[in-house]
């Protein structure tokens, strides 16, 4: 049995050559059988004058579902109905690729974040006291305190004028 590969979501359009033979003029009509279970679908064709058959099948995606149905080519001539042709109808979807744009938002991250636009310090006051010492009077550096280096700088600075 040959199998014919058709389209759920389009039309079908098919075409069969009939020849019917016999001694007298008849009227010819024919349709297409298309079954599966308990169900069956028919579809009539228009017949030319030099035997062709045109049978379409309109967009069956909402009726029925991928796969294979059992069809056969009914010839009716007048009261005689004859089935010359037997066939699989493998039904799929057409394939389709679409696109379509993703636009993703970016989270702001929370945090926070601080800097410095002034400040002020607590003026440290510091009694320094000054002891006149003889102007030609030498004194031994290596025996001053760190606090008292400091003072005696600031006491020069301070003379110096700076």
């Amino acid at each position: 049995m040959d199998t014919i590969n058709l389209h759920l979501d389009s039309d079908n359009e098919l075409l069969f050559k009939v020849t019917v033979e016999g001694s007298r003029e008849a009227e010819t009509t024919c349709r297409l059988m298309l079954e599966k279970d308990d169900f069956s679908y028919m579809f009539t064709g228009g017949v030319s004058a030099d035997g062709e058959v045109k049978v379409t099948i309109p967009t069956l995606k909402k009726n029925l579902t991928e796969g294979s149905y059992n069809a056969h080519l009914e010839v009716l001539v007048d009261d005689r109905i004859f089935v010359p042709l037997t066939f699989n109808a493998n039904f799929t979807e057409s394939v389709k690729v679409t696109a379509e744009s993703i636009t993703r938002t970016s989270k702001k991250s929370v945090g926070a974040s601080a800097k410095i636009i002034s400040s002020t310090q607590p003026k440290k006051t510091r009694v320094v006291s000054e002891t006149k010492q003889p102007q030609n009077s030498k004194i031994d550096v290596s025996k001053l305190s760190k606090g008292q280096m400091r003072d005696l700088v600031r006491l020069l600075e301070k003379k110096s004028g700076k």
